[in-house]
């Protein structure tokens, strides 16, 4: 969480100093932005704000098919100003990326690959991440999410926005890993942990589990599953207007681009995404998983055993009476 506000902010001072100390549109200016296991990270940007990301990775194979995408190039460089290894070098052709999603095509690539060692994971990272972004490079730069993505993210933007509104801590957004396919939606600095779960039922609470790793607590010093039942209403609001009531909430600069770089990789981009659906909330509880919430965890299956998926019903489970955010504080 700390490297995506470092690298947001190495982007805005990189570029402050690039309009002042550039004196061509085609010079860059180049900053190493940190050292890893499998070698290192600098960012570069010129006059113009075209934005590389260069990676000097140890013994990595000079033969890699780098995936064709419209808004980026693939090369290895030698830039003798910033190292004497060859480097991978990642730029953005502006004109046909998004500034905002290459900054955040950066901080989710630098947020997978910081403890990953072998040259080819680091290659394997790098194709997940391009495919995670691929849509902010080309033409077509806006989607639309189906009735239940839709319901899935509205369900963590809405506790999002009421954390916010109970204690007014805006850094709420750095716990928020729901997007980034973590076991759980939020995890707060205390190691606790929240996972989201909308419903449309109000007659019987059935959630579906995706993975053993949902409701797995060991890892956690308490997890909390938050439970909204919401319902398509015409009184009920949208998704892009639940995200303009949340950024506007948000003062910090860095934490603003952290905010969008989640919503990219849900594939939203501010301003441009209209929702299709208005959800209004009718039910709402939380429950405290611990060993006696019903649940299937990986520590239960055997090595063998993964990607479960399952239905639990917690109709008959007591809901959790204290104060959730005052815990989440603690």
């Amino acid at each position: 969480m700390t490297n995506s506000l470092e690298l947001y902010q190495k982007w805005d001072n990189l570029g402050k100093q690039a309009a002042a100390e550039c004196k061509t549109n085609a010079q860059y200016i180049y900053s190493k932005f940190s050292s890893y296991l499998f070698g290192s990270v600098y960012v570069g940007i010129n006059k113009e704000k075209d934005k590389c990301i260069l990676l000097n990775i140890k013994n990595c194979p000079r033969d890699i098919s780098f995936p064709e995408i419209k808004g980026l190039t693939f090369d290895f460089e030698n830039i003798p100003a910033i190292s004497n290894d060859l480097l991978l070098k990642i730029a953005a052709k502006n004109q046909d990326c998004l500034e905002e999603a290459f900054e955040a095509f950066t901080v989710t690539l630098v947020g997978w690959i910081q403890n990953v060692e072998s040259p080819m994971d680091v290659v394997d990272a790098i194709f997940e991440v391009v495919d995670k972004y691929n849509q902010f490079f080309a033409d077509d730069k806006v989607v639309k999410l189906s009735r239940k993505e839709e319901q899935g993210l509205f369900g963590e933007l809405l506790f999002l926005k009421r954390y916010l509104i109970e204690t007014n801590d805006e850094n709420v957004v750095l716990c928020w890993t729901g997007p980034s396919k973590n076991k759980h939606d939020f995890i707060f600095q205390n190691n606790v942990g929240v996972e989201i779960k909308t419903i449309s039922s109000q007659t019987r609470k059935d959630l579906t589990i995706s993975n053993e790793n949902q409701l797995d607590s060991k890892e956690r010093k308490e997890l909390y599953l938050k439970l909204y039942v919401l319902e398509v209403n015409p009184i009920g609001i949208t998704i892009d207007q639940l995200i303009e009531s949340i950024d506007a909430k948000i003062s910090s600069y860095t934490v603003k681009r952290h905010f969008m770089q989640k919503l990219l990789e849900n594939r939203i981009i501010i301003n441009y995404y209209q929702g299709q659906y208005k959800f209004a909330v009718v039910g709402e509880f939380t429950y405290l998983i611990g060993d006696d919430f019903p649940k299937i965890s990986k520590h239960d299956l055997n090595s063998s055993v993964f990607e479960v998926t399952y239905k639990v019903n917690v109709d008959e489970q007591k809901p959790f009476e204290g104060n959730l955010y005052e815990k989440l504080r603690d």
